[in-house]
C-alpha cells in the first residue's frame, strides 16, 4: 500500500500513479498490494492529483468537504453550488460526481462533529479494502454517514491533527482486513484522542479492541 499527500512534486505524484500497481507490502500484500490512499493535505492542493492521470488509480481518497469541492471542480468545473444542503449531503452529491468516473474509488469525507461520510460501491460489511479490480461498479452506489464519538464535555479540544488519526485508524484497522464498520470504529476512536490531546498526534492511542464497529446512518 502507498498513502500520498500532496506535499511532493508532479514527478513523483506521476511515478506513484504509474507504479501503483508494484507497490507489494510484504507483511499485507494479499489484502492490499496494488492499493493507493490519496490524502490531500491541503485545501489549496486537493487538486493536485487530479491535474495528473494518477487519480485514476487511487483507491481511497480521504478529503475533508473543502478538499472535496476543490477535487471535484477539477475534474468537473461546472456548477457546485450545494452549499443550502446539510454537509452530509453536499458531500454525497460530490461524491457521486467523482464516482462516475472512478466506480472503484472508496471516499472517506470528513465532515468535523457530524463525523465521517463513506461513499463506496460496497456494503458495510464488506472489507474495507477491496481490490480495484475486484469491486462490482454495477452494484448500488451508497453513501453512510458514521457520527463522530462526542468528546468529554469539560475537554478542550485540539482540532489540528483529528482527521490525519482518524485516516491512520482506519488504515491500521483496514490493513488487518477489517470492515468498513470495524475500520471506521478505530478511525473515530483515534480522531477522538486526538481531539482531546494537546498535541495534534496524541502520544498514547484508545485500544483498537474497544470499539468493535460503528453504528451508522444510511444516507443512499
Amino acid at each position: 500500500m502507498a498513502i500520498l499527500g500532496t506535499l511532493i512534486s508532479f514527478q513523483v505524484i506521476d511515478f506513484c500513479g504509474i507504479n501503483v500497481a508494484k507497490i507489494a507490502d510484504k507483511e499485507f500484500n494479499e489484502i492490499n498490494s496494488q492499493e493507493l490512499w490519496f490524502e490531500p493535505t491541503d485545501v489549496h492542493k486537493a487538486a493536485k492529483a487530479f491535474q495528473t492521470d494518477l487519480w485514476k488509480t487511487i483507491s481511497v481518497a480521504s478529503p475533508n468537504l473543502n478538499e472535496l469541492r476543490t477535487m471535484i471542480s477539477e475534474i468537473d468545473p461546472g456548477d457546485q453550488e450545494y452549499s443550502e444542503l446539510a454537509p452530509e449531503m453536499e458531500a454525497w452529491f460530490l461524491s457521486k460526481k467523482l464516482l462516475a468516473q472512478s466506480p472503484s474509488l472508496t471516499l472517506l469525507v470528513t465532515l468535523g462533529p457530524r463525523g465521517v461520510l463513506v461513499v463506496r460501491h460496497s456494503g458495510p460489511e464488506e472489507p474495507f479494502f477491496i481490490p480495484r479490480d475486484r469491486i462490482d461498479a454495477n452494484t448500488e452506489l451508497s453513501a453512510r454517514l458514521y457520527p463522530a464519538l462526542p468528546p468529554p464535555s469539560e475537554a478542550n479540544l485540539n482540532e489540528s491533527g483529528a482527521g490525519d488519526c482518524l485516516a491512520a485508524g482506519v488504515i491500521a484497522r483496514a490493513l488487518r482486513g477489517c470492515s468498513e464498520t470495524q475500520a471506521i470504529a478505530g478511525g473515530l476512536a483515534a480522531a477522538l484522542a486526538s481531539l482531546v490531546s494537546p498535541y495534534a498526534v496524541p502520544d498514547k492511542f484508545p485500544d483498537p479492541h474497544i470499539i468493535d464497529k460503528a453504528p451508522y446512518h444510511k444516507i443512499s
